[in-house]
């Protein structure tokens, strides 16, 4: 008998093994985004962790396996050490003509993952490209939730311009949708927008849009846009606006709401009820660092929990605390002027041929 026999008997039952075991971990990819897209998210996470990424042999598995696991971790607010796995998988798709969506996708989960790192140059850019390649897209859901994350951006950098320019897109998408939780999402989002930009009148007009559509948002979302809606009313009706925002706190505690009420009550000359509302807002925001604090050490984040330590210490000596640290808006203009430009030389090309 040949003695090289049952090497190759061998060699063809490993093969065969792990192509089944390949092809069950593709199997599993496939299932794991269904349960994504229906929102369960524990059970898409459960089964991620079953996955053998040694056993995934092809480039596109491998892709798709690193920006499941990276947009899990990120819906179940898991903490992501690096943007390795991700940029493993936007360096695929890069590649390939037929993975927009996912190209998309994976720049966008890149780009809040570093601003939620604090990485907020790196992080516009990020979104930016999934806003350019979205538009090759006809699915509205991506864009959603790429302006709206815009929106946020911008107005927490207070570039209020280009945050009001994103809510305005979202309220398009929104109208067209007929969805009327995203509608008074928008309305208020365009409220806060055109408050910070001093234009009252056009503000007013959204709160009311805004209030009207209240009863469709569901509840542990309302204290968010009754906190919005008294932030902008303080200035011109200080009595409605204390009125709304004592509804909101009557939701749950808010950090932000009892902020504007003290400025009520200090208008009022009430400093001693300032005083008290301004600590319950201390507590909240320290409370929730505290826990944020505590989980990073069970996770061994001793990195990230050095950083939440620090911003407790200061927390502590101040209330208010700037959070800008990048201008931000240099580098959306930077990036759609090279667009532009872009864009421009491709036409050139195609005249001259």
């Amino acid at each position: 008998m040949n003695k090289s026999f049952p090497i190759l008997l061998l060699f063809a039952f490993v093969l065969c093994s792990c192509q089944r075991i390949s092809t069950e971990a593709s199997n599993r990819l496939t299932e794991i985004d269904s349960l994504v897209r229906y929102n369960q998210l524990d059970s898409a996470f459960r089964l991620i962790d079953m996955v053998d990424a040694t056993y995934l042999t092809s480039s596109a598995d491998s892709a798709d396996f690193f920006f499941q696991k990276t947009r899990l971790l990120y819906k179940l607010y898991k903490p992501i050490e690096s943007t390795n796995m991700i940029d493993y998988s936007i360096a695929y798709y890069e590649t390939q003509k037929d993975c927009l969506e996912r190209l998309t996708d994976a720049y966008f989960y890149k780009g809040v993952i570093l601003y939620d790192q604090g990485q907020e140059k790196d992080a516009i850019v990020n979104v930016k490209k999934a806003e350019y390649t979205a538009e090759k897209l006809t699915s509205d859901n991506i864009k959603l939730k790429i302006y709206e994350n815009l929106f946020i951006m911008n107005e927490e950098a207070g570039e209020r311009l280009l945050a009001l320019g994103y809510a305005k897109k979202v309220l398009r998408i929104a109208s067209r949708a007929k969805d009327k939780v995203q509608l008074a999402r928008a309305c208020n989002n365009i409220a806060v927008a055109y408050n910070k930009l001093h234009q009252a009148d056009s503000a007013n007009i959204y709160i009311t849009k805004s209030m009207e559509m209240l009863k469709y948002i569901p509840q542990k979302e309302q204290i968010y846009i009754l906190n919005n809606i008294g932030a902008q009313l303080i200035a011109t009706n200080p009595q409605k606006a204390k009125a709304i925002l004592l509804k909101a706190i009557s939701i749950a505690p808010m950090g932000a709401a009892y902020d504007n009420l003290a400025t009520i009550y200090i208008r009022e000359g009430d400093t001693d009820k300032a005083n008290e509302l301004w600590n319950k807002a201390l507590k909240v925001k320290t409370d929730v660092m505290h826990s944020r604090f505590i989980h990073q050490c069970a996770t061994a984040d001793y990195e990230g929990a050095t950083k939440t330590a620090k911003q407790l210490i200061k927390t502590k000596d101040s209330l208010y605390m700037d959070w800008r640290e990048n201008d931000i808006r240099s580098n959306q203009i930077a990036f759609d002027n090279i667009k532009a430009k872009q864009e421009y030389e491709r036409k050139i090309e195609i005249g001259v041929f």
